[in-house]
């Protein structure tokens, strides 16, 4: 048991722009895409990986500087860079629980689909980081591979049933029939439909 177990700590020290490519080139052979399609699929990933590490790099290297002089001329301080989603998913990815969280959104989402619970099948594998990112925030406050994949997959049971709520009003206003969006960041909105039909109740407002 221990030598699987430093068999997977030694594919997950790999990084990203290793683990990826391999899971998706997997993924694209066990849905019967060809070879060589699922080979430059695997490849393509690998090759944005690189390109994203090289932006976050120079990001940093440029705004740290920008930063620091802001903070001594102006006396402001600044100790968080927002560097965006693109820094963020790449935590995630490079995260120890990232090559888990593709194999087990599949599951959760086909459960979901033989159960009933979901309307929703989610192919957009990769905004997965949204799943892997609250995983990896669970590990690392509690070291869990195990609570850390519950509270991936927590939140992915979340995504979707926002998602299968907002399908109906995301068909009828961009007349796109049986689609959904289910992605971490954007059911975040969500809860502002509760803010707009209740301004739609208050006199004078309503007609603005």
């Amino acid at each position: 048991m221990s030598g699987f177990v430093d068999f997977i700590q030694a594919f997950l020290d790999l990084g990203a722009t290793v683990i990826l490519p391999i899971v998706i080139f997997l993924l694209g052979l066990f849905f019967r895409q060809k070879v060589g399609a699922a080979f430059r699929s695997g490849l393509t990933i690998g090759v944005a990986f690189v390109g994203i590490f090289l932006v976050i790099d120079l990001l940093v290297n440029n705004l740290g500087p920008a930063a620091q002089a802001m903070v001594k001329n102006l006396g402001v301080s600044l100790n968080v860079i927002d560097v965006g989603w693109p820094a963020t998913s790449s935590i995630a990815w490079a995260s120890t629980i990232a090559a888990f969280i593709i194999p087990l959104g599949i599951v959760v989402n086909i459960a979901m689909l033989l159960t009933k619970t979901t309307r929703t099948m989610n192919v957009d594998i990769w905004n997965f980081w949204h799943y892997t990112f609250m995983g990896a925030m669970v590990y690392a406050i509690s070291g869990s591979i195990w609570q850390s994949l519950i509270a991936a997959a927590v939140f992915q049971i979340v995504c979707l049933k926002v998602a299968d709520w907002t399908a109906p009003m995301m068909s009828k206003f961009y007349d796109l029939p049986g689609v959904s969006i289910a992605t971490g960041s954007t059911i975040s909105y969500a809860p502002g439909i509760f803010l707009v039909k209740g301004l739609q109740k208050v006199p004078v407002v309503k007609n603005l």
